[in-house]
């Protein structure tokens, strides 16, 4: 059986040979070269115009059916190469040049440098591959009428989709509504200072569906967390200050302290932060910095609470008069104190003198005026000059 098989193919051999060494074979032979040579000469044509067609070939992540062959990688930033829905290389915006590539005898990397010299632009082969693009929901964050907006950016807006991951360190504002604080919801503003390992981009664009949904459900578990055990409406409407021991009205807010705390609570429990390994996938039981998300600082902004005007107001009114009593017990603590040292001192003096000082007029009133050492050498004093 194998040596019919061998047979047919010898004979269809010798029949092709002679079919290509007729006439009509050479004229074959002739238009397929002439029509590979055109080609070639078209395509190495089309190559050299194609810097001229820059924003035709620029890639564009808000257009999935454009066909392109250029992607700007800025200094910063990492751009991951898919070949079907896989992953197959990188370019890092901080190198200075196209990355190398031998293919084509050599041919690839010498096109690859003729775009960048022209265009500063890195060249990806077209049809096969393609830059990883990726929704990218988040915050912009405005000043409007002296405060703090966050705007989310929406699906509509063409930064909602995106082609890279930043490696170098960028702020992720993040806003967290209904954060209970003694069982009152309070939306909790705040940023991180994030930055993705150029050395995972495979990890962080890969590994996880969307690495901004798992930096969001970090920030947001840990948060919460924290200001549920560490936080409460008096660190929040304001602690008990010194104007308090007035009669003035107590302040506003003051909560530069909490925030602080909050936010260096807040990255502390991000760095142990780890993923459920219930939950299935590539990340679960990983920690963020294992997906190449590296958060550098957190800081907190603001606690704003969602209640009404008149319940805000019944609130801070309720907090601040039990500060305001606090500051009076405090107050009274303090004057017991030094009433209790003027007595100590009496009793160390001359019988006479004491006696003295008891029938003085001066001693009544520095007892009046809260019983310190300084209160009564001045009503002494202020007594003798009469």
């Amino acid at each position: 059986m194998n040596k019919l098989i061998f047979g047919v193919f010898i004979g269809f051999a010798v029949v092709l040979l002679i079919a290509l060494t007729s006439v009509f074979g050479i004229s074959f032979v002739l238009y397929l070269g002439t029509a590979i040579a055109g080609i070639i000469v078209a395509i190495v044509l089309f190559l050299l115009i194609s810097p001229l067609l820059k924003e035709q070939l620029l890639h564009d992540p808000n257009d999935p059916k454009k066909l392109g062959m250029f992607v700007q990688v800025g200094t910063g930033r990492a751009v991951a190469i898919d070949w079907g829905g896989n992953y197959a290389d990188h370019i890092d915006g901080d190198d200075k040049g196209p990355k190398e590539s031998t293919a084509l005898f050599g041919l690839w990397m010498l096109y690859k440098q003729y775009v960048w010299r022209q265009l500063q632009l890195h060249v990806y082969v077209p049809f096969f591959t393609e830059p990883k693009t990726y929704d990218l929901p988040r915050y912009d964050v405005i000043e409007k009428d002296g405060k703090r907006v966050y705007e989310v950016v929406e699906k509509d807006n063409p930064r909602y989709r995106s082609n890279h991951v930043r490696t170098a360190p960028f702020t992720w504002s993040f806003e967290f509504a209904g954060t209970d604080i003694q069982t009152v919801p309070y939306t909790i503003k705040g940023s991180a200072q994030v930055v993705i390992d150029k050395t995972k981009v495979k990890e962080v664009l890969y590994l996880t569906e969307s690495w901004n949904v798992l930096l969001d459900q970090a920030l947001n578990s840990v948060t919460r967390s924290v200001v549920r055990a560490k936080v409460t409406i008096d660190m929040v409407i304001g602690a008990v200050e010194k104007n308090l021991w007035t009669d003035d009205a107590p302040s506003e807010k003051n909560t530069d302290g909490v925030t602080s705390l909050v936010a260096e609570l807040v990255y502390q429990g991000l760095m142990k932060y780890r993923f459920d390994d219930q939950i299935g996938g590539e990340f679960a039981g990983k920690k963020l910095a294992d997906l190449g998300i590296k958060i550098l600082k957190i800081d907190i902004t603001d606690f704003e609470d969602e209640l009404t005007e008149v319940e805000r107001l019944d609130l801070r009114s309720s907090v601040l008069g039990r500060q305001k009593g606090r500051a009076r017990d405090l107050q009274g603590q303090g004057i017991a104190k030094e009433q209790e040292h003027m007595a100590a001192v009496l009793q160390s003096l001359d019988p006479d003198l004491r006696e003295s000082i008891l029938k003085n007029r001066a001693f009544v009133d520095a007892v009046n005026k809260g019983g310190s050492a300084e209160t009564l050498i001045a009503a002494l004093v202020g007594h003798l000059r009469k």
